[in-house]
């Protein structure tokens, strides 16, 4: 995503974060807000099937 923290980091410090990043994430939810700064994402194309030369042969995931 934009905070370039990659899956491997996420995913090694998962154990340290998670309570952390639980209580940031229901502070929102109880605020009814959200830092502009996390409404951001990189949208990728992923092939589903047929001709990979055909757009919708794809779908977008965000990052």
């Amino acid at each position: 995503g934009p905070d370039f923290i990659g899956y491997k980091v996420l995913r090694l410090s998962a154990d340290y974060i998670t309570t952390s990043l639980t209580y940031i994430i229901n502070l929102c939810i109880a605020k009814n807000t959200f830092p502009d700064i996390l409404k951001h994402a990189k949208i990728k194309p992923v092939f589903i099937k047929g001709e990979r030369n055909f757009v919708n042969d794809y779908r977008p995931i965000s990052i």
